[in-house]
């Protein structure tokens, strides 16, 4: 029998982030969930589907804090594809971390059905199998899961995520150029017009936006105008759009890839070749975008393979890299920019 537990969090969760907007796509999703037992936020990449379950994760946290909420924990899954191994690695009471992955699995199930949970599954962006489909109806119920997807997954109930706010974009943009905390007020910014032209460039995409407005900050400082130029030359042009090499790629991961995120992938890579990164900090990139990007990479791999705590820094800031906890991940797009490109 599995043991019933005090634990709130089954999993560690992502450093949460401040979100910019989407309070109407956020009540959005919670309704949906207060309706369906599994939903999915569709989107195309780097709009910000993660932040906003981050977001739900996190207000779900607090409510069972102060014991308004009929949950009892909350995970949070990276998808890998393999919705066995994902499930496998939860921390189940009473579940030994080193057992077989089919016991704990089952435990985890077991766990699941008994225990309600809210689950996430953060980037499910290969096809569920039939079996992981079952597998997901078989625990929801007082359980809840919450999948972000850049595919249409059938069966679920779809939130589809539109673009971000132009206002809010704006917005985005200004605290990562002026690297506050809190969101600023925008109206009388210098430089607005650029602003206003870089954001609607980037198709209001939260990421493109953060990795250009980080950009600005660290390189350009007051220079927007400068720094637009660059832009509207070598990275926002129509001629973004990337050919995935399948020869170094997983093909079925992105046949269902759409023209929007081929287009983004082509932009952050040319943003890339623009930012003049040394040689040590695109191999410690290379190093990460070798991993699967949903793992997360300590500290200790990178001072075991010779990279430093400064370039590990310097690409943070820049949000080439993102710290989780104690680790390091890499955005999706930003990993498959870096990796599967052809080159030139």
């Amino acid at each position: 029998p599995i043991k019933m537990s005090t634990k709130l969090s089954l999993t560690t969760l992502p450093s949460p982030v401040n979100l910019i907007g989407r309070d109407n796509d956020i009540s959005a999703v919670k309704g949906f969930l207060d309706k369906h037992p599994i939903v999915s936020i569709h989107a195309d990449g780097g709009v910000g589907k993660t932040a906003i379950a981050l977001r739900i994760i996190n207000d779900t946290k607090s409510e069972i804090d102060r014991g308004r909420s009929h949950f009892k924990h909350i995970a949070w899954i990276r998808s890998t594809g393999d919705l066995k191994n994902d499930l496998s690695a939860l921390g189940i009471p009473g579940v030994e971390s080193s057992g077989l992955v089919d016991d704990k699995f089952k435990a985890a199930k077991s766990f699941l059905e008994a225990n309600p949970t809210f689950l996430v599954i953060d980037n499910m962006d290969i096809p569920p199998s039939t079996r992981d489909k079952d597998d997901m109806n078989t625990i929801s119920g007082g359980t809840k899961i919450l999948i972000t997807t850049r595919i249409k997954i059938k069966n679920f109930q779809q939130y589809p995520l539109g673009r971000m706010d132009k206002q809010d974009a704006i917005t985005l943009f200004y605290k990562h150029y002026l690297d506050i905390t809190d969101a600023p007020k925008t109206d009388d910014m210098p430089d607005r017009s650029y602003a206003e032209k870089i954001v609607e460039a980037a198709s209001c995409n939260a990421l493109l936006i953060e990795l250009i407005a980080k950009m600005a900050c660290w390189e350009y400082g007051e220079r927007l105008d400068e720094l637009w130029v660059k832009l509207e030359k070598d990275v926002l042009g129509t001629d973004s759009e990337i050919d995935i090499d399948t020869e170094h790629a997983d093909s079925h991961k992105y046949e269902a890839l759409s023209e929007d995120d081929l287009k983004l992938q082509g932009q952050i890579r040319n943003l890339y070749r623009m930012s003049g990164l040394d040689d040590n900090r695109q191999e410690l990139i290379r190093f990460i975008a070798a991993f699967p990007a949903e793992k997360i990479i300590f500290a200790n791999a990178f001072k075991w393979a010779g990279f430093s705590v400064t370039d590990l820094k310097y690409l943070t800031d820049r949000g080439w890299i993102e710290k989780s906890g104690e680790g390091y991940l890499i955005h999706t797009m930003v990993q498959g920019s870096v990796k599967f490109q052809k080159s030139d």
